[in-house]
């Protein structure tokens, strides 16, 4: 991990192509931090002197109950539990006690066989082997046998546990590197990639192998490939011995970073302005409602400040930003669009007269045509009684009319009758047009509507494409 006084150990011109004072500040406490909470992934952060990190990643740190699941035999049982005690007594720093019970896990011991088969047996074994910082007891620290116990971690996890066997052979290279065997250590290290391509460590440890061997544009490539996966190893090689022996490689490099990331910042701000701009004028000219895009600009402002520092990590902090910037763009445009729809289709679902509204119109025209049917039927008889009874009656010695049966029925038919006939050729007519005309205006006007919706949503999808 670098050093937090790493700005001393450059030149400032190299320092400049990377970061400002503060971004490299940042950086270096960021990679700290990182290391006191435990690492799940060898990024920029470790350092092969604080190696039992690599102890708490993966499946070397699955607890017993999860190690005794994979058991299929009293004796795997056993050589978990005997891996498990090891895992404690490394914790301690007691590696001699920790190797004692790994042999017992490999090998057996007394009735039981032990299981060699299981990769985290042979990695712990390699770490201890290895040694750090909080163990350099040099009875204990054998790097030939670190080495074999990397490859035979990386045998046994190969088929299952890819990731971790690229590991265990980054660490065979490490071993390697510090016995001095630089081929061999490269040989480990470009396997260590064929088996994960996205561990940067690895990219890194053979860039470091070729530095060491003076061989700068072969090591630059791959320094090049580790810090487009983790940024932070341009501030380690900034602190790694075998890198500061070749500045103008290592300016030559930060220079072609900070342009390629300075063209691209370019380019994305200058897309983001123009989907911003574009999208604020059909906004205002076209669509209703508002458009809420100042977190938006604020993200592209801030994007603008980070690229101020003119090095790799300002422009890649700004290339980030904008990034999410762009996301947060999408989100918002998808939000308002979803909105302007679903508003559109309920005023659809509101516009004319509904249909229910339809309903009730034709059922109070039934009701004034039955209503009207009941007054007829009472009243068409009194009003012709009144024109009828001089023509058809006739008087007595009293005055009075007298009607034969045969007038009385006439009387009562001839107004039903009449009734009827107006309510059959002139009521129900009436009101099947009313129904009609009701109809055709609730659809005209629901097609009206249906047509702005769809106008909208292309106009709407035009938004989106921005």
């Amino acid at each position: 991990m670098a050093s937090t006084d790493i700005s001393s150990s450059i030149s400032s011109q190299t320092r400049a192509l990377v970061a400002s004072n503060e971004n490299l500040s940042n950086a270096v406490a960021s990679m700290a931090s990182n290391v006191s909470t435990g690492l799940d992934k060898l990024d920029a952060s470790f350092n092969w002197g604080f190696s039992q990190l690599i102890a708490q990643m993966g499946s070397l740190s699955d607890s017993l109950e999860e190690l005794i699941a994979l058991a299929r035999n009293p004796s795997q049982t056993w050589a978990y539990e005997q891996f498990n005690i090891a895992r404690d007594a490394f914790r301690k720093d007691l590696s001699e006690d920790a190797l004692e019970y790994l042999n017992s896990a490999i090998f057996g011991n007394g009735g039981n066989t032990g299981y060699k088969l299981d990769h985290r047996f042979h990695m712990l074994v390699g770490l201890i082997r290895l040694g750090n910082t909080e163990s350099s007891n040099k009875e204990i620290i054998d790097l030939e046998k670190a080495e074999l116990a990397f490859l035979q971690a990386a045998k046994y996890a190969k088929a299952d546990y890819p990731n971790e066997a690229s590991n265990a052979m980054l660490s065979a290279s490490w071993a390697s590197y510090c016995a001095g065997d630089l081929e061999k250590a490269k040989a480990h290290a470009l396997e260590s990639i064929s088996l994960d391509s996205e561990v940067p460590e690895s990219h890194y440890q053979i860039s470091k192998i070729h530095m060491n061997l003076a061989q700068p544009s072969e090591a630059i490539p791959f320094l090049e490939k580790a810090i487009d996966i983790d940024r932070n190893y341009a501030i380690k090689a900034l602190d790694d011995d075998d890198f500061l022996d070749q500045p103008d490689a290592l300016d030559e490099l930060f220079a072609k970073l900070l342009e390629r990331e300075k063209l691209l910042f370019e380019k994305s701000l200058d897309r983001i302005e123009k989907r911003i701009k574009e999208a604020s004028n059909l906004v205002d000219d076209t669509y209703p409602g508002e458009l809420d895009l100042r977190k938006v600009r604020a993200l592209r402002e801030k994007a603008e400040t980070q690229a101020k520092d003119n090095s790799f990590f300002g422009y890649s902090s700004a290339n980030q930003t904008l990034t999410d910037c762009s996301l947060l763009f999408n989100k918002v445009i998808e939000n308002y669009v979803d909105k302007e729809m679903d508003n559109a289709k309920l005023k659809e679902s509101l516009s004319g007269i509904s249909s229910d509204e339809i309903k009730k119109k034709i059922e109070f025209t039934k009701s004034l045509t039955i209503v009207g049917l009941v007054l007829s039927i009472f009243s068409m008889p009194v009003i012709i009684w009144q024109f009828l009874r001089p023509v058809l009656g006739r008087q007595d010695s009293y005055g009075l009319y007298r009607y034969s049966d045969f007038d009385v029925v006439m009387l009562l038919v001839l107004p039903l009758a009449g009734t009827i006939a107006t309510v059959i050729f002139i009521g129900w007519p009436l009101r099947r047009k009313l129904t009609r005309r009701l109809k055709e205006k609730y659809e005209s006007q629901k097609i009206m509507q249906q047509n702005k919706t769809k106008d909208l949503a292309v106009k709407l999808h035009k938004l989106k494409k921005i």
